[in-house]
């Protein structure tokens, strides 16, 4: 598994832990972060694992560096689980007060 993943800091759910809440999340959201990822990362199955992951690296960094709506992130795993919640209570304090929450 890749030691960071893309988010949201509007997301509160970790990836790494609660992937299909947080890829749910993200949808509900209308940022398709996944799909939009798709287009930057250029690999193939039949690459030596290394290599794919070096591409899908690449690809990650150069959507982050278009980052379409400016408000995508890496997190690493391992600042994580401390990370994501304070850039999500950050969110909080920031927004108007419609509540958008998940339940």
């Amino acid at each position: 598994m890749a030691d960071y993943m893309v988010t949201t800091f509007d997301n509160v759910y970790n990836p790494f832990t609660h992937f299909k809440e947080w890829y749910q999340r993200d949808l509900d959201l209308g940022y398709n972060t996944c799909q939009w990822l798709a287009n930057f990362v250029k690999t193939s199955i039949e690459l030596p694992e290394e290599l794919m992951n070096q591409d899908i690296d690449h690809g990650i960094d150069d959507f982050l560096a278009f980052n379409p709506f400016g408000m995508h992130y890496k997190v690493y795993k391992d600042e994580a689980n401390t990370l994501i919640p304070l850039m999500y209570e950050e969110y909080q304090k920031s927004k108007p007060n419609d509540d958008d929450t998940p339940s």
